[in-house]
């Protein structure tokens, strides 16, 4: 996390390497799902170096990638096309992006390029490599930060084999001592000791102690301890073993499972006796997950079978070795996945296949009709039709298939669902997202009693119908953006099953009383409404976790004490509405993590707030006083202020203080897990960080914004980003050479006249100097990590030292600066990239010319 360092706004690789099995998949997975709320998109590509072996393989993840990025199908169908797309794209997103085991250098130029400069401000992009040369070139540039993911100590690998053997971390009489050389014969690598731990039971473990059955004696050879765990296997495991080896990264289990469905064998056989075995896993999202090494070892298994004559083995994962076999019938299909066949009009006959259970026509662009034949289609479970364009009608034999449990129109042109949806009895989710020309719900959709997921999100739907009260076993509904919804029917007050309910964006003024009856209601988001008031009855919602009401412009007032009963309430965002205040009940809410009241200008001040929260987000235009912070020790992000600290007053519009402040406020701030504080308060007179155990040592990102801020005190040296917005007041920072850690020092509209220690930045990436009265850049040669140097209308500054040392600078900008004759070493800086000079004496001074035209000649080089 710390190379992350998300509070920096530029772009960045992190690098995890490793050997094959210490953990660096699990490792990017877990910080994926920790931060991949804090972008604009995101996307996991796994398992690259398989996929990449495959014919076509790079346009697979290219296509991938986009479709996530722009969530929303994307086909690539040329590399090239895919490098250029990136770059049209991404300029603008902040993405977070997960390359997951890539062996080949091209392959990473071919995802993210050789620059990252198609990226927007503050992308981050995680790979996992066991190869020391994939990234050396993108390190020796600065773009990469690289975590070595170190062997697993002692202590770490037993309670490891302890955990898959016995189950449990309890000890065994004996079994450390012996468990210890089968560690150590396995180099501790953790997915090898999963391994063969989850081999053993209390008996094994047993034999193993009294040594009568010595599990490893082989030393190191990874083949030959996989080989321990296969033969364990019975020959249906084996089987399914080798068939999940030839089988895409992240395939779909339910759909895998089809392959291996066969009533003489118990469940004990199955895929659930590998995940025991720790030789496969299965995701969040149903996907079927093999480790690479696991997969390999598969692979060598199967080009065993007959090395002379591939059309006699039982698989074929070779793509081009398949086309050219002749082995292929179908007497009962379970699964037809056609997705992405763009010249399929009219779906084929399906009478033959009367066992079929999935259908998927995903991204088929030109189909327009489903045939007739799909009514005897009785065991169909599974029916996408995700992203089919020209789709703009559901066949009325839809109503034959009665066995449909999930149904998939998102993004099709369907205009209505046909009354005949009444007989999906065993329906449990409909998805109808983007369905841009949905305009009409029948009521026969009270028929789908077993519905639990009814997603309509951005459809021209103009009312829920009254039989929605039939949907007794509904869990998630969302209605987002859809614009002519004005209200709710009363009629809800029966779906007392349901958990998550999203209205946002549509045109809903006013919460109906049946609200109320939602007991187990976890999530409600009504953001961007018409909403105009809490009701009181909120408090019945006793099992409620979040509650987002963001850019509901109409909400005024004060919340209302009944929201002391959300015992359970973890969110609450309420920003940009016109409530206007908290009921001092608030502190009653032990569960509270996150208040977000930014640009709430009618609160003039909080109530005492509970102690567990961790994200405070306040502005008013009239708070006359900031929140007493002491007891918020759990706290990791502030802010506060009463302005938005984002924006910022053009140069015309400067207004420095003319008077003395009445109530100055000096803040003192000592909260130990602090990562990020921004403060634009106009009464802060003096900030000062308290020292010792309640010091900011994690302070990562400092924002400040106040005409009034007239003194700081020393900076906490763990800020990786520092920025001083609209501090008119503001002539001296404290000395700031101390803070080696820093890459993002922003002095915008502020009175700074010289920035002491500037040389002493030794981590600094992006410098950002506008509308400022600088006077001095002493230090500025000196710092050999800047990337991005943009300065602008600082009229008091009429020099730059030599830039001639900062060879990684990529970014240089010198604009409004008048009294700037001269750009010293301009020539020198081999990384440039991007050149802008104007409106300043070192315009047309032939430095700068030459400089422009060397780069010039690199663009069409390139």
């Amino acid at each position: 996390m710390d190379l992350l360092d998300l509070e920096v706004s530029d772009v960045r690789i992190v690098g995890i390497w490793g050997e094959g099995g210490v953990g660096k998949t699990t490792i990017a997975k877990v910080i994926y799902e920790q931060i991949s709320s804090q972008f604009d998109s995101c996307s996991f590509l796994a398992d690259i170096a398989v996929t990449t072996k495959q014919l076509g393989g790079v346009q697979v993840l290219q296509s991938k990638l986009m479709s996530d990025i722009l969530k929303q199908e994307y086909e690539i169908d040329h590399v090239a096309k895919g490098v250029n797309f990136f770059k049209e794209v991404l300029q603008n997103m902040k993405v977070l992006i997960v390359l997951d085991d890539v062996e080949e250098r091209s392959h990473l130029q071919e995802i993210v390029g050789e620059k990252l400069d198609r990226f927007g401000y503050g992308s981050r992009i995680i790979v996992t490599t066991s190869i020391t040369s994939i990234l050396p070139e993108f390190i020796s540039r600065g773009l990469v930060h690289v975590y070595k993911i170190n062997m697993m100590n002692n202590d770490q690998a037993l309670e490891l084999f302890r955990k898959h053997a016995l189950r449990s971390n309890l000890s065994v009489p004996g079994f450390d001592e012996a468990a210890k050389d089968i560690i150590n014969s396995m180099n501790k690598i953790p997915l090898l000791i999963e391994v063969i731990s989850s081999l053993l039971d209390r008996k094994l473990a047993g034999k193993l102690i009294a040594k009568e059955k010595p599990i490893l004696e082989f030393g190191l050879h990874i083949q030959e301890i996989l080989m321990v765990s296969y033969e364990e296997l019975s020959e249906v495991q084996r089987q399914i073993f080798l068939d999940i080896a030839c089988l895409p990264a992240d395939v779909d289990c339910r759909i895998a499972s089809f392959m291996w469905h066969n009533p003489r064998f118990p469940p004990s056989d199955g895929v659930d006796a590998l995940l025991v075995k720790s030789l496969v896993k299965i995701g969040r999202n149903n996907e079927l997950r093999m480790h690479r090494l696991l997969r390999e070892f598969g692979l060598q298994i199967i080009q065993t079978e007959d090395h002379l004559d591939p059309g006699r083995r039982g698989r074929l994962c070779n793509l081009e070795l398949a086309w050219n076999t002749k082995k292929i019938e179908m007497p009962h299909l379970k699964v037809l996945n056609l997705t992405g066949c763009a010249d399929l009009l009219i779906s084929p006959n399906l009478s033959s296949f009367s066992d079929l259970e999935i259908l998927i026509l995903e991204r088929c662009s030109q189909l327009m009709k489903l045939d007739t034949s799909i009514r005897y289609l009785k065991r169909l479970t599974s029916l996408n039709l995700r992203f089919c364009n020209e789709l703009n009608m559901l066949p009325i034999e839809l109503g034959h298939l009665k066995a449909l449990k999930e149904l998939l129109i998102d993004g099709t042109s369907v205009q209505e669902i046909p009354v005949a949806v009444v007989h999906m009895k065993q329906l449990e989710i409909f998805s109808a997202s983007n369905c841009l020309q949905l305009s009409h719900l029948p009521d026969s959709l009270c028929g789908l009693t077993a519905l639990s997921v009814l997603l309509l999100e951005n459809a021209k739907i103009t009312r829920i119908p009254v039989s929605v009260e039939k949907l007794g076993k509904l869990q998630h509904l969302s209605l987002k953006d859809c614009h002519w919804i004005e209200r709710l029917p009363d009629s809800i007050r029966n779906l007392e099953w349901i958990e998550q309910l999203d209205i946002t964006g549509t045109g809903i003024s006013k919460l109906p009383n049946s609200i109320t009856c939602f007991r187990q209601l976890k999530v409600l988001k009504m953001d961007y409404c018409f909403i105009r008031e809490l009701p009181k009855e909120i408090r019945n919602l006793a099992n409620l976790e979040e509650l987002h009401a963001s850019y509901c412009k109409s909400l005024k007032g004060a919340i209302p004490t009944a929201i002391k009963s959300l015992d359970h309430l973890r969110i609450l965002k309420l920003g940009n509405s016109s409530i206007s205040g908290l009921p001092s009940e608030i502190i009653s809410l032990s569960c509270l993590q996150t208040l977000d009241l930014l640009q709430c200008n009618k609160i003039q001040a909080l109530p005492e707030l509970p102690t567990s929260l961790t994200c405070l987000r306040v502005s008013s235009e009239k708070m006359k006083a900031l929140p007493d912070l002491k007891d918020l020790v759990k706290l990791e992000e502030i802010c506060l202020g009463n302005k938005d600290p984002k924006e910022l007053i053009c140069a015309s519009t400067w207004k420095k203080p003319k008077a003395r402040l009445r109530d100055p406020l000096f803040v003192p701030i000592g909260l130990p897990k602090l990562k990020i504080l921004e403060l634009s308060h106009s009464k802060i007179i003096n900030l000062s960080f308290t020292h010792g155990p309640l010091s900011c040592r994690h302070l990562k990102k400092l924002v400040l914004s106040g005409v009034n801020l007239q003194e700081v005190s020393e900076l906490p040296s763990s800020l990786s980003v520092l920025s001083i917005q609209r501090c008119f007041s503001l002539k001296g920072l404290p000395a700031v050479g101390n803070l080696r850690t820093l890459s993002e020092l922003n002095l915008i509209q502020s009175a700074v006249e010289e920035i002491e220690g500037l040389e002493g930045l030794i981590s600094l990436e992006i410098l950002n100097i506008s509308y400022c009265e600088i006077r001095n850049l002493s230090g500025l040669g000196q710092l050999r990590a800047l990337r991005s140097f943009i300065l602008s209308d600082c009229d008091a500054l009429d020099k730059l030292p030599d830039i001639s040392s900062l060879k990684m600078l990529n970014v240089l900008e010198v604009q409004r600066c008048r009294e700037i004759h001269d750009i010293e070493g301009l020539m020198e800086l081999t990384s440039l990239e991007v050149l802008h000079v104007s409106e300043c004496k070192a315009e047309n001074t032939r430095e700068v010319q030459d400089a422009l035209k060397l780069l010039m000649a690199r663009s069409l080089n390139s």
